[in-house]
C-alpha cells in the first residue's frame, strides 16, 4: 500500500484516499490504558491487528508497548515483520497451526486454543519436554444476549471441560491463561459480566492471565452514535467499568488483566476522501456517484450509514451515493441530505474498523492510498466537523 508523505492541500489530494490520524489512534489507546490502569494496575492491550492492518497504526503499538492479537499465521508474521516479538504477540483464531501457537508461548508469547481437537493436537508435540508450556483456552459461556456464539470451549460440556481441567490429561501443558470475546455484548454491564465470570474460572484453573477480548464501541461522532439503540459508552466508562471489577474479583492485582480492541482505538482514527463524479435524477430521485466502492469503506456501509462530510459548495439536497462499481449493491450511503456537486468532495468519516485491511480488487483496483492528516496544509477542514 501506497503513502503520501508530501504537504498538500486537502483538495490536491488524489482520489479516493484514506485520510489517518495517527495521533487519535495513539491517544485512545493512551485513554483507555491509563485509565484502565488506575483502577487495576496489572493489565495490557492487545491490538486486534484484523480490525486494520495499517503500518504506523501498528508502529503506535509497538511504541506503546502494547501486545498484537492476530488470528492466522499470516497476521501473526505481519505483527513480527512490523517488528512484534513472539512475547508480544496473542494468537487466538480457529485456524488450525498448533505447532505455531505452541511455539508462540513457549516464546513467552499467549496462544489461547480454540477447541480441545487443537489442544490435542499440541499435547502430542509437548511429550517428551522436560517444562511444562503455559497455554490458553478460548471459553465459551452464556452472556444472556440471546446469541449463542460458535467459538470457544463450552463450559456446560462437562466431559470437555474434565479434560481441561484434569493436568494429568495434558502433562506438558498447563492452562495458565483465558480468554473469551463475545459479539455484540458492547455494554458496560456486559464487560463486567465478563470480567466476573472470567475471575471464577480463573480460579478454578490457576490461571494468572485472563482475556477478556475486545468489541468495544468505538469513539463515534454524534450522528453515528444515534444510530445505534443503546446508549455508547465512552473509553472512559469503559476503563472504569472492566479495572472496577477486575479489583473487585483480585484485590492483590495477582492475576492479569488483557483487554484487547481494534474498534475503540481505530474507528475515528481513519477517513476516506472520495471524489463525486457523477450527478443524476432519475423518476425524481437523485443519485451520486463516488471514485471509491463501499469495499473501501468496509464494514459501515454494511451494518450502518457512514457519517459524510460534504466539502462541496451549493444547495442542500437528498440523494442516495454510490459506489463506482457497477453492481446496483455498490451502495455508501442510502439517505444523505447535504451539498453535492459533480468533481465536488465527500469525506465519509470514522471509517478505521475494517475498512481498508478489507479492500479487493472487484471489478477495480482498490484504494490504497493513505496520508496522515498531520501532512495535510489545511487539516482544519477535517478537524472542524
Amino acid at each position: 500500500m501506497s503513502q503520501l508523505d508530501l504537504h498538500m492541500t486537502v483538495e490536491e489530494l488524489p482520489t479516493p484516499i484514506y485520510i489517518t490520524d495517527v495521533e487519535a489512534f495513539s491517544q485512545n489507546i493512551i485513554t483507555f490504558r491509563d485509565e484502565l490502569r488506575n483502577e487495576y494496575g496489572n493489565v495490557r492491550i492487545g491490538y486486534s491487528l484484523k480490525t486494520n492492518y495499517h503500518e504506523p497504526f501498528l508502529k503506535e503499538v509497538l511504541r506503546l508497548g502494547e501486545m498484537a492479537e492476530v488470528v492466522s499465521p499470516m497476521e501473526r508474521n505481519k505483527a513480527m515483520a512490523y517488528g512484534f516479538t513472539e512475547s508480544d504477540i496473542i494468537y487466538n483464531g480457529v485456524i488450525p497451526d498448533a505447532y505455531t501457537k505452541l511455539q508462540t508461548a513457549e516464546r513467552g508469547g499467549i496462544a489461547n486454543f480454540d477447541n480441545v481437537d487443537e489442544l490435542k493436537e499440541a499435547v502430542s508435540m509437548t511429550a517428551g519436554h522436560f517444562l511444562p508450556v503455559d497455554v490458553g483456552v478460548r471459553l465459551n459461556f452464556d452472556m444472556h444476549t440471546g446469541v449463542v456464539s460458535r467459538f470457544g470451549v463450552d463450559v456446560e460440556n462437562n466431559e470437555e471441560m474434565s479434560w481441561l481441567l484434569d493436568q494429568k490429561a495434558h502433562p506438558y501443558l498447563r492452562i495458565k491463561k483465558l480468554h473469551c470475546h463475545y459479539s455484540g455484548a458492547r455494554e458496560l454491564h456486559q464487560f463486567r459480566r465478563r470480567v466476573a465470570t472470567m475471575a471464577r474460572f480463573a480460579r478454578m484453573f490457576g490461571a494468572d492471565t485472563i482475556d477478556i477480548g475486545g468489541n468495544m464501541f468505538g469513539v463515534l461522532s454524534p450522528e453515528f452514535d444515534m444510530q445505534y439503540k443503546c446508549v455508547v459508552p465512552s473509553l472512559s466508562e469503559y476503563a472504569h467499568a472492566i479495572g472496577s471489577e477486575m479489583k473487585k474479583q483480585f484485590p492483590d492485582e495477582s492475576v492479569r488483566l488483557i483487554v484487547e480492541g481494534g474498534t475503540p482505538f481505530v474507528t475515528n482514527a481513519m477517513h476516506l476522501l472520495t471524489k463525486i463524479t457523477n450527478v443524476k435524477t432519475i423518476r425524481g430521485k437523485q443519485y451520486v456517484t463516488v471514485d471509491c466502492r463501499n469495499e473501501d469503506v468496509g464494514w459501515t456501509c454494511r451494518y450502518k450509514e457512514p457519517v459524510v462530510q460534504s466539502l462541496c459548495a451549493g444547495e442542500e439536497s437528498l440523494s442516495t451515493i454510490f459506489g463506482s462499481e457497477c453492481t446496483e449493491t455498490d451502495i455508501i450511503r442510502r439517505s444523505y441530505f447535504g451539498p453535492v456537486a459533480r468533481g465536488g468532495l465527500l469525506l465519509l468519516r470514522d471509517i478505521g474498523a475494517y475498512s481498508s485491511n478489507l479492500v479487493n480488487n472487484f471489478i477495480k483496483f482498490g484504494c490504497v492510498l493513505f496520508v496522515d492528516k498531520s501532512l495535510l496544509i489545511n487539516q482544519e477542514v477535517i478537524e472542524a466537523h
